[in-house]
């Protein structure tokens, strides 16, 4: 149920900080998100809590499980939950709304972009329709119920398949949306015996490869050719024993064949899908749409970087992951250090080992997402920086600089340069280039021109 070595392991920054590991989820890593023990999130013991009618509080879900249920194994308290659910089930179904055709959306549950693109869809279409979000945990699914007036959320066990089938049937699905397939051992068989329309959205590339951001063991993009490093992408695969990427592929084909809509959310997207599968009809839907807002910074008079005039400033978004170029972020902290030039840098989110980061770099720490707008307008930044290792699908956070005409410097994979057409103030660069090339291209976008 806790795994205090799984949780330093998966969360660095629990384990640089010195911090109980318990304690930090209780307090923080369960708002946050973060999955207690291998394959168990905290959505899990939320539905396990209230099966045995513990009261939903702040923290200490874990103690009071415990507490409840000394000697009760995981596998114990799921058959639990799943009665439980059969009773949740009856209050689905007895709903005095009127209401069914229903939408379900299948997903992961590991947070990110994937998780806030179906959140917010489910809040736009529940008001006019029931929602279900299933997603694969350990043991079973969990399933959240949305409607207008109702949420209900709730935890069923693999031995209870039969459950599940019966609302999906009695709800009578007007759509299914496959929005991600991580966790989910069967999921073909569970969709052969619903009748619905299939509308099938790539978030990530999970159904062309077995590592989703096309990254080897380096944890750098592998190249366009997924043939030709084949065996990169499954040595870094999520999930284990794939083999090979041919048989993968062929082995998630169904979805796509079932699928009466194939949405992705760039033209990039599409056209590396295409390299696999040529007859695809796609239908190119971004994320979002926005405007400049008025607030938003233009780039302005910058001074010389040589100690005369004022620091410049230099914003990350986000998590600064590896695969968001982390590593080649970090040497580039280092470099304009060393170099003594008047440049700062701030990651307006979190990474992990910040100890280590340098005097020239801020971490403001984790945020909600519709906090992160007003956190760039407090940092005031002259430049946010997108050194991605991967081709990303989208990003919600240069969605953010966008909107706030912030000037943005974005490697040259993925959406990035599709997205920045026509914005004044945006350029990209090699993603593979050397931290003094992007030391250089950063001081270059600045006005200011790096010593040799």
């Amino acid at each position: 149920m806790f795994d205090d070595i799984h949780y330093q392991s998966l969360y660095p920054d629990v384990a640089a900080v010195g911090c109980d590991p318990l304690y930090h989820f209780e307090m923080w890593g369960s708002e946050e998100g973060r999955h207690p023990a291998q394959d168990v999130s905290p959505a899990t013991l939320k539905v396990l809590a209230e099966s045995l009618g513990i009261e939903d509080g702040t923290g200490n879900r874990v103690a009071r499980i415990i507490e409840r249920s000394p000697a009760t194994s995981f596998a114990d308290l799921a058959l639990v939950a799943g009665r439980f659910a059969s009773r949740k089930l009856e209050q689905i179904l007895s709903a005095d709304d009127g209401r069914r055709s229903a939408v379900l959306m299948i997903s992961h549950n590991l947070g990110g972009g994937v998780s806030r693109f179906v959140e917010e869809r489910a809040a736009t279409l529940s008001p006019e329709r029931p929602v279900l979000i299933l997603m694969a945990v350990a043991g079973g699914a969990a399933l959240h119920y949305r409607s207008q007036d109702r949420a209900i959320e709730f935890f069923i066990p693999v031995g209870q398949r039969h459950t599940l089938l019966r609302l999906l049937t009695d709800l009578q699905l007007s759509a299914i949306e496959i929005h991600h397939t991580y966790g989910f051992d069967d999921l073909s068989s569970l969709i052969e015996e619903l009748t619905a329309p299939i509308d099938l959205y790539l978030h990530d590339y999970f159904l062309v490869s077995p590592q989703p951001h096309l990254l080897g063991l380096d944890r750098r993009y592998v190249g366009d050719d997924l043939e030709l490093y084949h065996r990169d992408l499954e040595r870094a695969a999520i999930i284990p024993n794939p083999g090979t990427v041919r048989f993968w592929q062929r082995s998630q084909r169904w979805i796509f064949e079932r699928a009466r809509r194939v949405i992705v959310p760039s033209n990039d997207v599409g056209n590396r899908v295409r390299r696999i599968y040529p007859e695809l009809k796609l239908s190119v839907v971004p994320h979002e749409s926005f405007s400049v807002s008025a607030n938003g910074r233009r780039l302005g008079p910058t001074a010389p970087m040589n100690g005369t005039g004022h620091a410049m400033k230099v914003a990350l978004l986000g998590y600064l992951q590896d695969h968001k170029g982390n590593k080649v972020a970090r040497a580039v902290f280092d470099l304009a250090r060393r170099r003594n030039l008047d440049l700062t840098f701030v990651i307006i989110g979190h990474c992990d080992d910040v100890a280590n980061l340098g005097p020239n770099v801020r971490v403001t720490g984790r945020y909600a997402d519709q906090a992160l707008e007003s956190l760039i307008l407090a940092e005031a930044p002259d430049l946010a920086w997108f050194p991605a290792q991967c081709p990303e699908t989208w990003s919600y956070t240069l969605t953010s600089a966008l909107r706030l005409n912030l000037p943005v410097l974005c490697s040259d994979i993925g959406a990035f340069a599709e997205r920045i057409v026509g914005f004044e103030h945006g350029r990209t660069f090699p993603w593979d280039a050397s931290p003094i090339e992007w030391l250089t291209c950063i001081t270059d976008q600045l006005g200011a021109v790096v010593d040799p």
